[in-house]
């Protein structure tokens, strides 16, 4: 008898997400309600409720165990993975052999508090079949990745083989710039692993390369989608961890998409970490000047070629007073980008701070030839009133501020302010007399124009009014 109920539960166990598991269900239920309680049930007017009630809650909870799926905490990231088998033997293998041991390594790895993965069944698994539905899923998870495909044994080349089919997908902010969505959407075929075959005979290491693949890339694609997202802090951590991890696996080499990732982070993180130095100069609430050193420094020893973390630097030497050192740092940058316009205004900046007014000449000279965004010129700008205010005494800053306002921004009103107030503060500066000069120059040259505009004014009134 206990044999028999035995291949009962397993039948109905194997067969529940579809209706003939259900239907075994509630004809055993019954039997069982029938069997233990139906003598007691019979002395009852209302006996028949236990049969309607019992067969409606086994339906309840069928249909709930078909559509309801697994919730991600709101403070972690979810990681879904839906690997469909065509046994239940199979299933088993992949729960313990691959989606454990990829659990294993994000907790071993101070990742737990960040990540929580998610484990569909089989039934479930199988449902994820394309890409729409896969973001369905993550969807109604609350999740950010998921990893979908199949898991078969075969014969290949005369050998049993396990052959794992997977795909991936992240989600992320959407990507206006239609350059970064190619690039990305490249760099996430050819990190993630699509089709992956060991012989049967070597299941073992198999798992584990297989293991170690899928967590590296989905720590990758993660920290990427973070920083496409906004989460910069997210993204530093990944990729921090990823890279002490990953450039001491003895089995980099043997792994295409492992080599790739090791290449490829050091240049990542540069740019991670000149952000966050950009990050915590730009925002005023938030401004640390140490940790702008700190990043920049990072940045600096895992690309020397990158050129902001070298400003940035720059900067907080310039704050440190140790000009000898900011100047070294922007001369760096410009051999990396000399024609570039943050470079040379930088430059040209520090020369004329340090008084070496000739040579500052000469590099602003080269700075208003260049082409310069609007956003990097108004920085400029910023950084040269910020100085302004700390230092009021440094009164001969406003003729760069009047430069920047004449010849780039075409601000004349502002460049008169800025050469009045360098010109009566300035004009009995024997050091400054050619720049007092020029000034005056600019001067009569602004003057000239506004009145030149203000003549056209009128005209364009009488033009409109006559229309």
């Amino acid at each position: 008898m206990l044999n028999g109920t035995t291949k009962i539960l397993y039948l109905i166990r194997s067969n529940w997400y579809n209706k003939f598991g259900l239907l075994v269900a509630i004809i055993l239920a019954l039997v069982l309600l029938r069997s233990i309680f139906g003598s007691l049930l019979g002395k009852y007017q209302f006996w028949f409720l236990p049969y309607l009630f019992l067969p409606l809650t086994l339906i309840l909870c069928w249909t709930c165990s078909r559509s309801c799926y697994p919730k991600n905490k709101k403070n972690k990231l979810g990681i879904v993975i839906a690997i469909h088998t065509e046994n239940e033997r199979d299933e088993i293998q992949i729960k313990n052999d691959l989606i454990k041991q990829i659990k294993g390594l994000i907790s071993s790895r101070s990742l737990g508090s960040i990540f929580q993965t998610l484990i569909l069944n089989n039934y479930k698994s199988e449902k994820v079949d394309s890409p729409q539905r896969a973001f369905e899923i993550s969807t109604k998870t609350r999740s950010r990745f998921i990893i979908w495909g199949n898991f078969r044994k075969r014969q290949h080349q005369g050998r049993s083989t396990c052959v794992l089919n997977l795909q991936s997908l992240v989600k992320h902010r959407p990507i206006k710039n239609l350059r970064t969505r190619t690039q990305f959407a490249k760099e996430f075929n050819q990190i993630f692993p699509t089709k992956i075959r060991f012989p049967q005979d070597q299941e073992l290491q198999g798992f584990e390369l297989t293991t170690s693949v899928i967590h590296e890339a989905v720590m990758y694609l993660s920290g990427i989608a973070a920083l496409i997202s906004g989460d910069l802090l997210l993204s530093l951590k990944l990729h921090n961890d990823l890279y002490g991890t990953i450039r001491n696996e003895a089995v980099v080499h043997k792994i295409e998409q492992l080599k790739i990732i090791k290449q490829r982070l050091p240049g990542l993180l540069a740019q991670e970490y000149t952000l966050a130095a950009r990050f915590y100069y730009v925002s005023k609430r938030n401004r640390d000047m140490n940790k702008v050193k700190e990043y920049s420094q990072k940045a600096i020893q895992y690309n020397p070629q990158i050129c902001n973390a070298h400003l940035s630097l720059a900067v907080c030497f310039f704050f440190e007073k140790n000009l000898p050192l900011a100047l070294r740092e922007v001369k760096k940058a410009k051999k990396i980008l000399p024609r570039d316009g943050a470079v040379r205004y930088s430059e040209a900046f520090l020369y004329f701070y340090n008084c070496n007014f000739s040579k500052a000449e000469i590099a602003y000279k080269k700075a208003l030839k260049t082409s310069t965004p609007s956003p990097t010129i108004l920085e400029v700008e910023l950084f040269i009133t910020d100085v302004l205010e700390q230092e009021p005494d440094k009164t001969y800053l406003h003729y760069p501020l009047g430069l920047i306002n004449y010849r780039v921004k075409e601000d004349y009103t502002l460049a008169i302010e800025y050469f009045e107030k360098f010109v009566d503060s300035c004009k009995d500066d024997p050091d400054l007399a050619d720049q007092i000069r020029k000034a005056r120059i600019f001067l009569r040259e602004l003057q000239s124009k506004k009145q030149s505009e203000q003549k056209k004014k009128p005209s364009t009134m009488k033009a409109l009014v006559s229309l």
